[in-house]
């Protein structure tokens, strides 16, 4: 009797380790590579994993933090190691070129009930930058918004001035709050493609394109991107309102010195407020976001842009992985409604939503009262274009940041532009 107890008893415990066996099989993993991002925004996201796993026992998805500054480099070299994840979030103008590598899968081929579906929640341009040639690689979570202008208002009250609106009472305005205890203004002008892009915001605001409309010509040798980098070199060399060290400052940087009061004045992106909150705003410290001023008479030859956009956090899915399914399971869930919400305020301050809901929230009313109203209106992102994003672009943006540099140390503006353009011209027809 005691033979057929401890038998059964083990036959039971064989039938256990196989069902266990066969769960453990069965479960599937899911690699997401995390570019960017703040320590409160990958909290929330670590969270939201920690609750679909929870609410899909046979999918693991397992997050990697991953650095911004390498992204394109690391993927790069993943890809020819073949050692890729299955999703990535980073940015949409990025889609382009990892499109012609083949390193995106196309969601809407994949799954294009589901596509379809989901395109009506989020607002049209937000929509349209992680399409390429009507094809859906990316789901995006919120948008960043070029150029935008910084401004401590005790300062400029103290000072006696106004916020400046256009070019001219930039640059008095920065030499008025100019002291020796903090800067009038600070641009970030490393190679960083954020301050990259908040320059390009600003030529674009000047009615200068890095491409022709065509996308066959590169033009950042035109006006528009010349007299906006005359700006920089004039408010950097000639009235002395910026750092000297400026650049080495990055836009992280930038904004960690105008909360700590060393500067009145900033140029940047949407995201202010997120960086404020890992970073922690002084007792009585009072600032605002504008839109960054436009050149009283824009010099370039195309449409002055109101602002540039990118979805920074863009899930996509590569090519490679072998649990699409399982992958596309997660993108649903982290791009749902309830999650969303997340980044529209209710867990992340100062990212600016992509979809209708995200525009309803109390919380988005409080950090971007003017956005808001724009969206009421009906009248948001008007105006408004893709940052650059095209075949090529990831290079290229390395060649237009060393001309960058090279005029703010005095080097002829045209003439370092010309010299970029035409050498980004010539990976363009490679392209």
């Amino acid at each position: 009797m005691m033979k057929r107890k401890v038998f059964v008893s083990l036959l039971l415990a064989g039938v256990g380790i196989a069902i266990f066996s066969l769960g453990a099989v069965a479960q599937k993993k899911v690699v997401v590579w995390h570019f960017g991002g703040l320590p409160a925004e990958h909290k929330w996201v670590d969270d939201c994993i920690k609750d679909f796993n929870a609410a899909h026992p046979r999918i693991k998805v397992e997050r990697i933090e991953k650095s911004w500054m390498t992204k394109s480099e690391e993927l790069i070299s993943a890809w020819q190691m073949k050692v890729m994840p299955d999703l990535i979030s980073r940015d949409s103008v990025s889609i382009p070129d990892m499109v012609e590598m083949k390193m995106l899968a196309p969601l809407s081929k994949l799954f294009p009930d589901d596509v379809a579906t989901m395109e009506d929640r989020w607002l049209k341009p937000c929509w349209n930058l992680c399409s390429y040639e009507g094809v859906q690689y990316g789901i995006p979570t919120y948008v960043d918004i070029a150029p935008m202008l910084i401004y401590n208002r005790k300062m400029l009250a103290e000072a006696g001035v106004l916020v400046p609106a256009n070019w001219t009472e930039v640059i008095e305005t920065a030499k008025k709050l100019n002291t020796s205890d903090h800067y009038g203004i600070i641009f970030p002008a490393t190679l960083g493609l954020n301050d990259l892009e908040i320059f390009i915001g600003i030529a674009c605001g000047n009615g200068g394109r890095f491409l022709s409309p065509e996308g066959d010509k590169v033009v950042f040798n035109g006006k528009g991107f010349v007299d906006a980098l005359k700006l920089y070199v004039d408010l950097f060399t000639k009235h002395k309102v910026t750092p000297p060290g400026t650049l080495e400052i990055d836009y992280m940087k930038t904004i960690e010195l105008f909360l700590r009061e060393r500067t009145a004045m900033a140029t940047g992106m949407s995201w202010v407020p997120v960086i404020a909150q890992n970073l922690g705003v002084p007792e009585g410290f009072e600032y605002r976001l504008a839109s960054f001023p436009m050149k009283e008479k824009p010099t370039g030859k195309y449409p002055p842009a109101s602002a540039i956009m990118d979805s920074t956090t863009t899930y996509m899915m590569i090519s490679t992985s072998e649990v699409k399914e399982e992958a596309w399971e997660f993108i649903k869930w982290v791009t749902r409604p309830e999650s969303m919400h997340m980044w529209a305020g209710m867990k992340i301050q100062g990212r600016v939503p992509t979809t209708h809901d995200g525009f309803r929230t109390p919380e988005i009313a409080q950090t971007y009262p003017d956005l808001v109203r724009d969206y009421e209106k009906g009248t948001i992102f008007k105006g408004a274009i893709s940052m650059p994003s095209f075949p090529g672009f990831t290079e290229m943006i390395k060649i237009f940041g060393y001309a960058f540099q090279s005029n703010l140390l005095r080097k002829s503006v045209q003439k370092v532009l010309d010299g970029a353009a035409k050498e980004c011209q010539e990976i363009l027809e490679e392209m």
